[in-house]
């Protein structure tokens, strides 16, 4: 029975390659040891950002919260359960995973970059002019308000979710990388973003949320997590070691006789032996050069052989030992493809990428213009640093960032990723490629560039894709619901001929100008997961035994002044399908529809 569940909801799709920071797992212990602390790491994280709510909720009721004990004090606190956990896995991991796993948790609640500081990201408010923890050991202020609070405790719920959501992405991601199997990472991330985007709409749209928790602001800590996990997992999946490998090599003997007229015969013999120090490193770099340094010792002994002759003779014998060294230079290289690696340039305050060279944020310096969550003068911790572009992870400031795929300067190409970081949209209208509406026709937008630009925009979360905060073509469609009314429709399916389908992931796009407001009722025995997207919405719909068809009703609004939907304004596409024996079915022999009466 578990085997058939855990068949059903497997999500796999053609897309394969390793797409975060470090490397697969080179063992079956290790695939183990590190996905079950990426794993922890998330849990923990979640269970310090719901201390920091504690705490922020006895400092506005005035009833003060031990939040020590809670996060890192004892073995029940959050990092006492990850400290078990890492002992616990530690005799499957490779002693460095067991390090950085401590040193990343210490990290977490200590030092300038710990969830301590972030917390004054997430309680932002300093209308009320009273600190959190008046030690001043955690950053934040108490929220002005009941609805404030209740805003910046569901912030920190929805990076608690995100951590959990991204964590298992990379988990996934790694086991299925070294186990040789398929793993769409880049939408499993995707969705997990657009629940989190969701869920911020949702928290402003109740009002009460402090200007310093708005739209963008929200957007921000995302993307700062995002930033922050993907620097977890380079520590965590790490990569192999160099190896050293010393040879000696002994040349064969040379013997010379050499005869010197009327006097001796010299016989030399040279012996050379070579001592070769090579490193190799497997890695995802460039070609490297290593100088190897060859000795050469050369011994050359001269024995005489007298000679006769009716003059006085004298007979030398002499031995000449010469030492010679030699520095030569080995080059290897390895050949690796890999858009997340290489140097790069900081950004400045135009999110121009002018420099100095960086191989992380890390190396850049902190934007110290002051903002709601940036004090220059008393926390410039808490200011955030320049994006570093080129070194293959978004940070703040960038839309986009794939390393060495970058565009050049002053060109456009294939990756849609400038030479600033900064993503290449397309054309609303025609299609080209564009970095803002200003590049395309009149009364056009570029969607993609992660930049509303309105009218032919509503929405622009960076990509071209469905399935997320925001739809491929960038638009959603306004609608005023008649509260009163009804539309229907169910979804069908067809299947390859005698497989039993108990698992099928699908994505219905609706004609949100024409209808809204779904509501979802499934078969007696399917069990549904429904994100609803407000222009469409997946589902992972599971039945054991088989999947009914139609396998879907849905019941929209009508809007106001609009036409009557037909089918032909609804699509559905697949994305993914397993059978009654947990094996994954290719979703492109799945096809699915939307049917209206």
């Amino acid at each position: 029975m578990t085997r058939l569940v855990i068949g059903a909801l497997l999500v796999l799709a053609a897309q394969t390659g390793w797409a975060f920071n470090g490397c697969p797992p080179a063992s079956d212990d290790a695939d183990k040891c590190e996905t079950g602390i990426v794993k922890a790491l998330g849990k923990f994280g979640g269970a310090v950002i719901n201390c920091h709510a504690e705490q922020a909720d006895g400092a506005f009721k005035q009833k003060p919260v031990d939040e020590e004990t809670c996060e890192e004090a004892g073995p029940k606190s959050a990092k006492g359960k990850f400290d078990a956990t890492v002992a616990q896995t530690a005799p499957k991991c490779p002693p460095e995973v067991v390090t950085n796993a401590g040193t990343v948790s210490a990290e977490l609640v200590s030092g300038s970059g710990s969830l301590d500081v972030q917390n004054g990201l997430v309680y932002c408010d300093t209308s009320s002019g009273t600190p959190i923890d008046p030690s001043g050991d955690d950053a934040g202020s108490v929220p002005s308000s009941a609805d404030g609070l209740k805003c910046s405790d569901g912030v920190g719920k929805d990076l608690a979710k995100l951590w959990g959501a991204i964590g298992k992405c990379s988990t996934e991601a790694a086991d299925a990388a070294f186990k040789g199997k398929a793993f769409d990472e880049a939408t499993c991330r995707s969705t997990a973003t657009g629940k989190y985007d969701a869920a911020a709409a949702k928290l402003i749209a109740k009002g009460g949320c402090p200007t310093c928790l708005d739209a963008g602001a929200q957007s921000a800590l995302r993307d700062a997590l995002l930033t922050q996990l993907d620097a977890i997992d380079g520590q965590i999946f790490v990569c192999p070691a160099p190896t050293t490998t010393t040879t000696t090599v002994t040349l064969p003997t040379t013997t010379t006789t050499t005869s010197l007229p009327g006097s001796t015969t010299t016989t030399s013999t040279t012996t050379t032996t070579l001592a070769t120090t090579t490193t190799t490193t497997s890695t995802t770099t460039p070609s490297s050069t290593t100088p190897t340094s060859t000795t050469l010792a050369t011994t050359t002994t001269s024995t005489p052989t007298p000679s006769s002759t009716t003059l006085p003779t004298t007979t030398s014998t002499s031995t000449t030992s010469t030492s010679t060294t030699l520095a030569t230079t080995t080059t290897t290289s390895t050949t690796t493809t890999s858009t997340v690696s290489g140097a790069g340039l900081c950004l400045d305050a135009s999110n121009q990428a002018t420099g100095p060279a960086c191989t992380s944020t890390n190396d850049c310096p902190r934007d110290l213009r002051p903002t709601p969550n940036c004090d220059p003068t008393t926390h410039p911790e808490l200011c955030p640093t320049f994006g570093c572009c080129g070194d293959g992870t978004r940070d703040i400031g960038e839309t986009c960032d794939k390393g060495t795929a970058n565009c050049s300067v002053g060109n456009l190409c294939a990756s849609d990723c400038s030479s600033n970081c900064q993503a290449i949209g397309r054309c609303t209208g025609s299609g080209t490629q564009c970095l803002l509406a200003a590049d395309c026709p009149a009364g056009q937008g570029c969607c993609g560039n992660a930049i509303v630009e309105g009218p032919a925009e509503t929405c622009d979360d960076g990509n071209f894709v469905d399935r997320d905060s925001c739809p491929a073509g960038c638009f959603i469609a306004s609608c005023t619901p008649l509260l009163a009314t009804s539309f229907g429709a169910h979804v069908t399916y067809t299947k390859p001929a005698g497989t039993t389908l108990s698992g099928l992931g699908f994505f219905v796009d609706y004609p949100e100008g024409k209808v809204t407001s779904p509501t979802t009722t499934a078969p007696f025995g399917v069990s549904n997961d429904v994100n609803q997207l407000g222009y469409g919405f997946t589902v992972e719909a599971v039945k054991l035994g088989g999947l009914p068809s139609p396998l879907l009703t849905i019941t929209f609004q009508t809007c106001q002044g609009a036409s009557a939907a037909t089918a032909a304004d609804f699509k559905c596409k697949v994305t993914d399908a397993s059978d009654d024996l947990g094996n994954v079915v290719d979703p492109a022999t799945v096809t699915c529809a939307v049917t209206v009466p």
